[in-house]
């Protein structure tokens, strides 16, 4: 239920900015990281594909907004998430029936 929540959040927050509507799509994009970070851990692989996704966008905005929020928390997440990833990447495909 929340990477789905976190998804629709974060394309209104893309929306809203696409309208000019800044700080409703900060707001937004924040309801977003802040959903998907308390299911990151548990995620498959495409899931988290889309957290970061996800995180980067609420980054981005906040940078832009020029809000000097401390960002450590997400920041750190990013970096979990960016490992795991390139960590799948690089594990040899598994094969069928094993």
């Amino acid at each position: 239920f929340l990477p789905d929540l976190a998804t629709s959040l974060n394309n209104l927050a893309n929306r809203l900015s696409d309208l000019g509507r800044r700080e409703e799509a900060l707001t937004a994009a924040r309801q977003a990281a802040l959903s998907i970070q308390e299911v990151v851990a548990e995620m498959q692989s495409a899931q988290r594909s889309t957290a970061t996704t996800i995180l980067i966008n609420y980054l981005r905005m906040r940078s832009a907004s020029g809000s000097d929020e401390d960002l450590s928390e997400l920041t750190q997440l990013m970096q979990e998430l960016r490992g795991v990833l390139e960590d799948e990447e690089e594990a040899p495909p598994r094969q069928q029936g094993s």
